[in-house]
């Protein structure tokens, strides 16, 4: 009898992460579905449930744990209660590694993972018995991961392919294509958002470069974007400054930031 592919719902608002991850589940006995937001991930789950979430847990709209605890109350929660939860995060802060433990979250995969990291939380999804009490202490949250891991940055030397693809040229090659291909568009977007003041916009398009920017081995484009973010989340909670704050606080950032993504894409040519 053939064993039936695990079902999975992917939640990722990034196109090229959702990308890798498809690339990476093509060759494994997985069926995996894709969606950008919390609420589409709900639309989703009405429609098929999963045997594995994995969703990011910053989204635009709803947070990656706002999704989590709607699944609690999910009308067919009861009739499926082994799902597990994955969740990628690249906030190493104690306040959001005691929410994703306290949400039973059933592994943390730090942000980017690679395909050796994502391959194992599949393998140990199809094969290992679920505990309804979550696996957290065994998976940790981002805070209590080494140093080294902690800072998404750190080790400028790193050789991408084997960090982040296991080695795959060929996927390495397949990514950074289609991710240099987009960096023209996420510049454009980011000028217009600094021109109008949106830090919130700044934010999110931040978080998503500085991912994408890591899995290139550009590490010091992706420490800017990390400190672009940053910068833009303080000021999205300091209630909302004018558009002239914003562009005076963010525009070194964004400046450097823009000037890594157009050294990637150039070299699309």
């Amino acid at each position: 009898m053939t064993t039936p592919a695990l079902q999975i719902l992917l939640v990722e608002d990034d196109a090229g992460v959702r990308r890798f991850l498809e690339m990476v589940c093509a060759d494994l006995p997985v069926t995996l579905h894709s969606v950008a937001t919390a609420r589409d991930a709900l639309r989703a789950l009405d429609q098929r449930w999963p045997d594995l979430l994995m969703t990011d847990l910053m989204l635009p709209g709803e947070h990656g744990l706002w999704l989590i605890e709607q699944l609690r109350t999910h009308p067919a929660s009861a009739r499926h209660p082994g799902l597990r939860v994955c969740v990628f995060s690249a906030d190493a802060s104690p306040q959001t590694a005691q929410a994703i433990a306290q949400a039973g979250v059933w592994r943390t995969l730090r942000k980017p993972a690679s395909i050796t990291e994502i391959e194992a939380c599949i393998e140990a999804a199809m094969h290992e018995p679920f505990d309804a009490a979550g696996t957290t202490a065994a998976h940790p949250a981002p805070d209590a991961q080494t140093d080294a891991v902690a800072n998404p940055v750190a080790d400028t030397a790193a050789d991408p392919v084997a960090e982040h693809f296991g080695g795959n040229l060929a996927l390495f090659t397949a990514f950074a294509s289609g991710a240099r291909a987009r960096f023209a568009s996420d510049a454009a977007e980011g000028e217009a958002a600094l021109q109008r003041g949106d830090a919130a916009q700044i934010e999110r398009l931040a978080h998503s470069l500085k991912t994408v920017l890591r899995m290139l081995g550009d590490a010091p484009g992706s420490q800017h974007a990390a400190q672009l973010e940053a910068l833009a989340h303080d000021l999205v909670e300091s209630g909302g400054p004018s558009p002239e704050v914003v562009q005076q606080a963010l525009s070194a950032h964004w400046t450097a930031v823009a000037s890594a993504l157009a050294a990637q894409h150039r070299l699309l040519h």
